[in-house]
């Protein structure tokens, strides 16, 4: 993936996640001039990807179309590709590259705290090795429990291989990798094409080549030099014909893309229609729930309505029973009452019988 797609895909993003974002927010969120930003969300609007509205004097809103959103999208797809691709070369380059340093059991350095760093500490722990410190332009806390510690103090360490564990601009770290003193032997690259040129005294003399390009060189060298053209135009012929190969394999790669995109497609849908089968049944399932619910909060309605009726009345015959027994108690003292004077009146007949049988005393009338 190249760096304007990789550009393309960051400005898209961006933009879709803030619409009234800046144009020096999005410079610094990608690190590149403002100016050079400008350009790049122009060529983004002239191209149909992105429409800015002016809602002040100073303000733009820029907001992705559907030709915008469909590129996003594919940017993402090669992005992801481009990814695992690189993931996947990467494991396998260190894999091979530190074979030799199982085998003779060497201490193993990181340099980088990305993801690539991640990659490369997962895989040191994976072939058990021993990973000795972990190394940046400048300290900065910790990395997965290990101390970062700044790269000038990589004499303080001994370790056998420094393996740089960065994406962006990995020809700027050896460089600086360098200029800091770790010997070239003990520096392994993510990628095979990443390792540094050849240094400067094994490079063809810029003087020679203009010398033989005026024609001032013997005929000897011209004839090498003829013979060198000619293996040149053979390499470029069979170059042609790779990528004519490559051409062909990748229209195929395409092809079968494309019929897999369909399948995908065609089982997303199939998903799809599955998932709302069962959905329609959850709310089937659910509105019959609600029904049964409200039926039984109806039925404890009248429950506590007939409780409370029942409680009601129980209380009205406790008050008819207290009433009652009230009544009873007044009855049982007027019946004692009755009963005093029965035997008052008794005594009394039974004293005027004795009288009248024994006739009237002497002296009374």
């Amino acid at each position: 993936m190249d760096v304007e797609s990789r550009r393309d895909l960051q400005l898209l993003e961006a933009l879709e996640q803030e619409a009234h974002i800046t144009q020096r927010t999005l410079a610094t969120r990608l690190g590149i001039a403002l100016g050079l930003t400008n350009l790049y969300l122009k060529r983004l609007i002239r191209k149909g990807y992105v429409k800015s509205v002016t809602v002040s004097p100073h303000r733009l809103m820029y907001s992705l179309t559907p030709k915008g959103m469909a590129r996003k999208a594919r940017l993402t797809y090669e992005f992801m590709k481009y990814s695992l691709d690189f993931y996947r070369d990467a494991r396998r380059h260190l894999r091979r590259s530190l074979a030799q340093a199982v085998r003779e059991r060497k201490q193993v350095a990181i340099y980088g705290t990305g993801d690539a760093a991640e990659l490369v500490f997962l895989l040191v722990r994976d072939m058990g090795l021993e990973l000795v410190a972990v190394f940046a332009a400048d300290a900065d806390g910790q990395f997965l429990g290990l101390p970062v510690r700044p790269i000038r103090q990589h004499a303080d360490v001994d370790y056998d291989v420094l393996v740089v564990a960065v994406l962006e601009r990995p020809a700027g770290t050896a460089k600086l990798l360098a200029q800091a003193g770790v010997p070239g032997a003990k520096i392994l690259m993510l990628r095979p094409d990443w390792q540094a040129g050849e240094p400067r005294e094994h490079r063809p003399d810029m003087r020679r080549r203009v010398l033989r390009v005026l024609g001032l060189v013997s005929r000897r060298e011209l004839g090498a030099v003829e013979e060198q053209l000619r293996t040149t135009r053979q390499r470029l012929a069979e170059a042609r014909e790779r990528l004519a190969q490559a051409a062909a394999s990748r229209d195929l790669l395409q092809q079968a893309r494309r019929e897999e995109a369909r399948q995908h497609k065609a089982r997303i849908a199939e998903l799809e229609a599955e998932h709302e089968r069962r959905a329609a049944r959850a709310r089937d399932a659910a509105e019959h729930a609600a029904q049964r619910i409200a039926a039984l909060e109806e039925a404890l309605r009248q429950r506590n309505t007939a409780r409370d009726a029942a409680a009601r009345d129980e209380t009205a015959l406790e008050q008819r029973v207290a009433a009652a027994l009230q009544e009873l108690q007044a009855a049982r003292e007027t019946l004692a009452s009755v009963e005093a004077k029965l035997d008052i009146l008794e005594g009394a007949a039974n004293v005027l019988d004795r009288r009248t049988r024994t006739g009237p005393v002497v002296g009374q009338p």
